[in-house]
């Protein structure tokens, strides 16, 4: 988290790669370039949460490595395919694990409306924002 100004707007928290700023009275969200995209007046948030939901894509990729490795094991005929297949299954299984989990700030408003953002901040960062945030709202 940093703290940074606008021109228009004066954010106390940012999470600067997500793009989302808190200030005194409201809670917006800026493009890359500056320019405000969304701003909602902090009376009308309801809750936060931050979450990491398994991304579905990842079952794919890790079942695509265990194929590689049956492969391995019961089809190839030579050392050095089999080597091969079990390399190429060790990459597509970490991708498949590295890309399970992504992290999430849930925003909920009075309205019932769900806003949800990926965040590319570290963990820690985005659930101080969000501590940061209750405490101004007295959640």
């Amino acid at each position: 988290m940093t703290e940074s100004s606008s021109s228009d707007l004066k954010a106390e928290l940012t999470l600067p790669k997500t793009g989302l700023c808190v200030g005194e009275s409201s809670f917006w969200r800026k493009n890359r370039d500056g320019s405000v995209l969304m701003q909602i007046p902090l009376n009308e948030i309801e809750s936060l949460s931050f979450t990491r939901p398994l991304n579905p894509i990842s079952i794919f990729f890790v079942a695509a490595a265990a194929g590689l490795i049956a492969l391995g094991v019961y089809v190839s005929r030579t050392d050095w395919l089999s080597v091969f297949l079990y390399i190429l299954a060790g990459i597509v299984g970490f991708i498949g694990l590295f890309g399970s989990m992504s992290d999430r700030l849930t925003i909920e408003r009075r309205t019932g409306e769900k806003l949800v953002f990926d965040c590319n901040e570290s963990a820690e960062d985005v659930r101080q924002f969000i501590m940061c945030v209750r405490d101004r709202l007295r959640l």
